[in-house]
């Protein structure tokens, strides 16, 4: 076999595996995709209990005693905004403060419950 011959058999050997390889990254694209739509759709079916619900927190700081901050427990979705806080990831729930801002639904959140 000629040199021409099996440097030519090489490189079709590689453009089959490279269509290979972009065939099962689309594959692998959407079942990431599937998945990420089934975890949003049981976080939307099993909803946090404070859902909809006024919270508030109590925060302190160096030069001012007491700082009370008041929002609405919400669930992010992929079509909800930012509200200023990227970080907080579809099928996650969050405080929205005065419309404006997006805070992490933590332990320092408390139900209003007046």
């Amino acid at each position: 076999m000629a040199h021409a011959d099996r440097i030519a058999e090489a490189k079709a050997r590689v453009e089959s595996t490279l269509k290979a390889v972009a065939v099962a990254n689309d594959a692998y694209n959407e079942a990431c995709r599937n998945l990420a739509a089934v975890k949003l759709a049981v976080a939307r079916e099993t909803p946090h209990p404070w859902m909809g619900m006024q919270v508030y927190r109590v925060m302190k700081g160096e030069k001012v005693k007491h700082r009370i901050e008041n929002g609405v427990v919400c669930f992010k979705g992929y079509d909800t905004p930012n509200y200023g806080n990227p970080h907080i990831q579809p099928g996650s729930y969050y405080v929205l403060v005065n419309n404006k801002t997006a805070h992490w639904l933590d332990n320092s959140w408390q139900l209003d419950l007046l």
